[in-house]
């Protein structure tokens, strides 16, 4: 699933202005909030903010809340691993890196045993350096 929605972000960042390309991409509801979700997340670093999970699934309609919470957060997950999937490839920095499970907290255990797995920790000490200096480089390249 997720090299399915990297795809479906490369056609859509590569191709912007194909409006039936993008239209058919958008009627599959994943690669929809797929897009939706790195639309929220290039807002939010252009204002130098972070997200919460609960702030991003609520944007791209998969609430955290009710007898879909399960399904939803494991959606949310997908979907994040497909944004930071998408940037590593890209040689771009981390969207993903914006969101945070809380507040003031940390991203999700995902997101570090994904660039973990891409070998992005290896140059740091912890993953709370990595997290500051990818902070600052998504806030960089997207406010300029």
């Amino acid at each position: 699933m997720v090299s399915k929605l990297t795809l479906a972000l490369r056609l859509a960042r590569r191709l912007p202005e194909d409006a039936p390309l993008l239209a058919e991409l958008r009627e599959d509801k994943t690669i929809r909030r797929t897009l939706d979700a790195h639309d929220v997340l290039v807002a939010a670093a252009r204002e130098r903010r972070i997200v919460t999970v609960a702030d991003l699934s609520a944007a791209v309609k998969l609430p955290l809340t009710g007898t879909a919470q399960a399904a939803n957060a494991k959606q949310i997950a997908t979907i994040l691993a497909a944004l930071t999937t998408y940037d590593f490839e890209e040689a771009c920095p981390l969207l993903a890196a914006l969101v945070r499970r809380k507040a003031g907290k940390r991203p999700p255990p995902a997101f570090f045993a994904l660039v973990d797995d891409l070998g992005m920790l290896a140059s740091y000490d912890d993953e709370d350096a990595f997290l500051e200096d990818e902070t600052a480089r998504v806030h960089r390249a997207w406010a300029a």
